[in-house]
């Protein structure tokens, strides 16, 4: 396990404490297993290690994609979340998203090495020497921007909320979720009201669960935005590949997957 609440943390005493732990004991228990013995290390070493069968299994708040599919194996999801920056509210940055972080001439972002959101980051075309990257517990990324190494720290917001309320004085920074093209959506449904009905019904939910359309002084605060043209250029990429008859990726694409998933299965039930 790695130690990041508030999934997992190591207590002086040799005690898991946290939300992974209970489940992991839970399942275990279920099993017939009595008993585990969680071992603490860096996220970056997470899967080569179970690679290397250092371990028997990781639970860490892995996000599950097709790289690390075809890596390990994964059980069913457990825990949903959605990425976050933080940053000081003393920092005038204002970015919303990777892309606005990528295209910022000298914004930098403080992530874990191999995690989710240093993965994403660097998908997202983020030059390596915006990225600070921190080992260990995420106190130490809480530390970089605190003394401005750097001016965001990526996590996801589960991580960052609770990182934020066990700081000495939580009231100094600010919590910037989801960390996706939703300001642009919410900007979009502000100020051209026919595109709301272009929306799922999924993702008129989603909106209200962002706040819903911008108010006027949101919208006036997002215009001032210098990648306010290429933010919504992106947003208008993204609704176009949610075209219904789009193409996808062929069924022989996911049989690999699917064939690992029924080997465990049978595997399992034998």
């Amino acid at each position: 396990m790695n130690q990041e609440l508030p999934y997992a943390e190591l207590k002086s005493n040799g005690e898991m404490v946290g939300v992974l732990p209970e489940v992991v004991e839970a399942v275990l228990a279920e099993s017939g297993i009595g008993e585990f013995r969680g071992v603490l290390i860096d996220w970056g070493a997470m899967i080569p290690g179970l690679q290397a069968r250092r371990y028997d299994m990781v639970s860490g708040g892995l996000f599950i994609n097709p790289k690390r599919c075809k890596a390990i194996i994964f059980s069913e999801p457990i825990l949903c979340d959605a990425e976050a920056f933080v940053k000081l509210k003393s920092n005038p940055l204002s970015i919303t998203s990777f892309a606005e972080l990528k295209n910022h001439p000298t914004a930098t972002a403080a992530t874990a090495p191999g995690s989710f959101e240093h993965i994403a980051a660097k998908g997202a075309g983020i030059p390596r020497d915006k990225l600070v990257l921190w080992e260990g517990n995420i106190q130490n990324g809480m530390q970089l921007i605190s003394t401005g190494r750097a001016d965001v720290l990526l996590s996801p917001l589960g991580s960052a909320v609770d990182a934020v309320s066990k700081s000495s004085d939580p009231g100094k920074f600010e919590i910037i979720a989801p960390v996706t093209d939703v300001a642009a959506k919410r900007y979009l449904c502000a100020t051209r009201p026919k595109y709301i009905d272009r929306l799922s019904p999924a993702s008129v939910h989603s909106l209200n669960l962002q706040g819903g359309p911008m108010s006027n002084d949101e919208v006036k605060a997002f215009e001032k935005n210098p990648n306010l043209k290429q933010i919504i250029q992106v947003r208008h990429l993204d609704d176009s590949g949610k075209r219904e008859g789009g193409e996808t990726y062929p069924f022989s694409h996911f049989v690999p997957l699917l064939q690992r998933l029924v080997d465990q299965h049978l595997g399992n039930k034998a």
